[in-house]
Formats: structure tokens, C-alpha cells, sequence
């Protein structure tokens, strides 16, 4: 029973946790240093996160490190207030030697 259950896990489908690389020019930088960022699902954790980069680019992350931006307040040219999206993103640190080709 237990041995189905650890397969199942494994087979987890983790389509949903990443939703995409976060490409900017700070990330562009630290992808140097072998930190890669990705915008995931608000309801994600470390765990899930690093499973799925596992899955999807065949590499074994040595650490997660999450943070949640919060929407803010903006106000437009004719002071109509609004808010800015909020969302989750992942920087994925990968030990020397694998590294992830984005483009």
C-alpha cells in the first residue's frame, strides 16, 4: 500500500505550479549565477516547485526560495486609482554544473 502511494506521488502532475520563466534584466544576470526565477501558482509551495522543475527541465535544484508580491496602488495621469496584480514567483538555485537553457 505504501508502495503505491510513494508512485502516485512521483507521478504527481505538476503542469500547474509553473507558470512561466521570469525574464528581466536582473534575472538575466543571476541566471549567470545559476539562479533561475519562475512565476508560479499563489497556492504552489517549495516542495511542489521543486519537483516540477525537475520534471520539466531534468535538472536538481539545490534550493527553493519563494516570494509573494502583493498588489499596490497606483494612480493614473487623470488620478483614477487602481491596483497593480499580485502574484508569486520562485527562484530556483541549481548546484554547479547544470544549468537551464531558457531561449
Amino acid at each position: 500500500m505504501a508502495q503505491s502511494k510513494k508512485n502516485m506521488q512521483m507521478n504527481e502532475d505538476l503542469s500547474w505550479v509553473l507558470q512561466g520563466v521570469r525574464l528581466t534584466e536582473k534575472t538575466a544576470i543571476q541566471s549567470g549565477d545559476r539562479v533561475y526565477t519562475f512565476n508560479v501558482h499563489k497556492d504552489a509551495n517549495k516542495i511542489q516547485i521543486k519537483k516540477a522543475v525537475q520534471q520539466y527541465y531534468n535538472v536538481q535544484p539545490e534550493k527553493v526560495r519563494v516570494m509573494i508580491n502583493k498588489p499596490e496602488r497606483i494612480l493614473g495621469r487623470n488620478r483614477r486609482g487602481g491596483m497593480t496584480k499580485a502574484f508569486k514567483k520562485a527562484l530556483v538555485y541549481l548546484p554547479e554544473g547544470q544549468n537551464i537553457a531558457l531561449a
